[in-house]
């Protein structure tokens, strides 16, 4: 009966070699989900200067009704800052999710390797995407706040009723998106945490 072949030190260097490559591509994508976030903070910026811009319009004579315009603006900035969250959350965080989820398969399989991703898998993993997703939405109930505030001096003028209806309308609107958002993210996270997890047991 042959005895099975020990690896190699040239295997084992090669083992080595794809587990620092994935390390390598762990820190590429948390790179640019730093990246994503400084862009929507910039982008948050460039509103509140806008909404600045159409306040002092008026000064130089140019005829801009400003709560209309802030409303417009405050929209275009929330629509914006979710097609960062998107590409962070959704895209960006999948790719470090299976690149984490090959490094811990590696770390079960080969015991010698640092068991770095298996210390802080299921804690570490859940606080953080919360603290992503509290950054985007954080972001846009700013200029929710705000599309409120000009949407209720806007429509004042006009029934009362009509005026507390539509700002309820635009609440649930917001709540309900903000709830798909955190929904959405949390269920693609959760999957790969179930897979690292079906992994580590096999």
């Amino acid at each position: 009966m042959e005895k099975p072949k020990k690896k190699s030190n040239k295997d084992n260097l090669f083992i080595y070699g794809n587990y620092t490559k994935i390390i390598d591509n762990e820190k590429h994508y948390t790179v640019l989900q730093s990246k994503y976030k400084a862009q929507a903070a910039y982008w948050l910026l460039i509103i509140f200067a806008a909404i600045g811009i159409i306040f002092s319009a008026e000064e130089a004579g140019i005829p801009l009704d400003r709560m209309l315009s802030t409303m417009i603006i405050c929209l275009v900035g929330i629509i914006g800052n979710c097609f960062i969250w998107y590409e962070d959350i959704m895209i960006q965080e999948r790719f470090l999710n299976i690149n984490h989820f090959e490094a811990t398969k590696l770390e079960k399989k080969y015991s010698w390797l640092p068991q770095v991703h298996h210390q802080h898998l299921c804690f570490s993993h859940k606080t953080m995407l919360k603290f992503k997703n509290i950054f985007y939405i954080g972001s846009n109930t700013i200029l929710f706040l705000i599309f409120e505030f000009c949407l209720f001096i806007y429509i004042k003028q006009y029934n009362i009723i009509f005026l507390i209806l539509s700002m309820i309308i635009v609440l649930i609107i917001f709540l309900y998106l903000s709830r798909l958002m955190f929904i959405k993210a949390f269920t693609n996270e959760l999957s790969v945490l179930e897979a690292i997890l079906y992994a580590r047991k096999g």
